[in-house]
């Protein structure tokens, strides 16, 4: 499915040494193109120490040494592996891996001999969205994380395309640079003039969290320099952009109106922001969503909207819903959906071709709400009201986060987020 554009190896470990009793798996051969440099055995994994960000050092060199000495210990991970793929469940988790792991191909585990210096690790990326810009192109955005697979480590905005209806994608370089020290959820929107405006979290070195906001008039091959929208966002500013892709809706007079969905903390509310000048100053609207997290907004035509949104109780209840009539002045109740996929995560809407589908991952289990499982595509044709047609894209464990775009007039381009890094993958309208 993914060609090209995929994670870079998840910087979660340094490397460790094999067990005597069991031969050490081939190293990887995409090793060096993660961006580490080989400090060689002779420096004793002592960069180890110097690591700025992720689990303090010295767990990783108890954890590293914990192998060395353990029989039939070949490989080590400083999280926490499960049926050969990566979850991260907590900063000092060290777990000792026998050598047949390795062929179940988790790219959070890493041979140890010699040492790598994780201190120059580009970075994973392990949220992905994907963007239409000017046909045939596809524009993909994405966190890029370093040192850890943690939330909190998101570093630049990384983007890549693709011109062959998401068959290869070109190397990931950056949307952003310089203004801020982390940046996190990016937010794209494409205007019908081929510009793209993406938004998204970011955070000062002093930890002061902001929006910001660059654009693209050449298909995301060059970008504008970092602007601060905070404080056109009023009563947003302190919430995160999406994650995933934006829209824009022709108004009757002309010009198009862009529409952010962003969400403020964990499950506490969400807002609508618009633009009537392609970016160039924002206002939030006053309706706000209580107790709703990561959300999407999709255009049903004549002024309808619809807004789908995330919330701890989704498991049962189903995603929960709002509709506009009037282009966002004014929102129904919130409404519940349980045809909608139902693990508590992240999904993307997508108005195309006169029917709105949807992407969101499944539950694994009967009330295991949170671990997400079976990523598929549903397709509704009366506005969102009922959903059917699963059109299955991913069978595993994951973290679940997708977004889409139409490649064909009969067929749909799925970005989605594996253990094994960001794939890409088509569905059938």
């Amino acid at each position: 499915m993914s060609e090209g554009f995929e994670s870079e190896g998840k910087p979660t470990v340094a490397p460790a040494a094999a067990a005597t009793t069991t031969p050490p798996p081939p190293r990887r051969p995409d090793a060096a193109a993660v961006g580490a440099a080989r400090v060689g055995p002779g420096a004793g994994c002592a960069n180890w120490a110097e690591l700025a960000v992720g689990p303090p050092a010295h767990d990783e060199v108890a954890c590293a040494l914990s192998c060395s000495t353990a029989p039939g210990c070949a490989l080590w991970n400083f999280r926490a592996s499960e049926g050969g793929g990566c979850h991260d469940v907590g900063v000092s988790s060290c777990v000792l891996l026998p050598a047949d792991l390795w062929a179940a191909g988790s790219r959070c585990v890493y041979q140890e001999s010699p040492c790598w210096d994780l201190r120059t690790h580009p970075g994973a990326l392990p949220a992905s969205r994907l963007e239409p810009a000017g046909r045939p192109r596809l524009v993909a955005f994405a966190e890029a994380r370093r040192r850890t697979c943690l939330d909190d480590s998101g570093w630049k905005i990384a983007v890549s395309h693709s011109d062959d209806s998401g068959k290869t994608w070109s190397s990931a370089s950056f949307a952003t640079e310089g203004k801020y020290a982390r940046r996190f959820n990016p937010y794209s929107i494409a205007l019908h003039s081929g510009k793209i405006v993406l938004l998204y979290g970011a955070a000062t070195a002093a930890g002061q969290h902001r929006i910001g906001m660059v654009h693209s008039v050449t298909d995301g091959e060059t970008w504008s320099a970092e602007a601060d929208v905070s404080d056109q966002f009023g009563s947003a500013s302190l919430s995160n952009p999406g994650p995933g892709t934006g829209i824009t809706v022709s108004m009757p007079g002309g010009g198009e109106r862009l529409f952010v969905v962003s969400h403020r903390g964990a499950y506490r509310y969400v807002s609508v922001t618009v633009s009537d000048d392609e970016g160039l100053t924002w206002r939030t609207l006053n309706t706000s969503f209580p107790a709703m997290d990561e959300s999407t907004i999709a255009s049903l035509g004549g002024g309808e909207l619809l807004l789908a949104m995330r919330h701890e109780e989704m498991g049962t209840e189903g995603r929960a819903a709002s509709r506009s009539s009037d282009l966002g002045v004014t929102w129904s109740p919130i409404e519940y959906n349980r045809e909608l996929p139902s693990a508590i995560c992240q999904g993307q809407l997508l108005h195309h071709d006169g029917a709105l589908y949807f992407s969101g991952p499944l539950a694994s289990k009967p009330g295991m709400f949170w671990r997400r499982r079976f990523l598929v595509v549903r397709r509704s044709d009366d506005g969102g009201r009922s959903w059917y047609g699963d059109r299955l894209v991913h069978l595993a464990d994951s973290a679940g986060y997708s977004t889409m775009a139409p490649v064909t007039s009969s067929t749909l381009g799925v970005l989605f987020e594996t253990d094994r890094g960001i794939e890409f993958s088509t569905v059938r309208a």
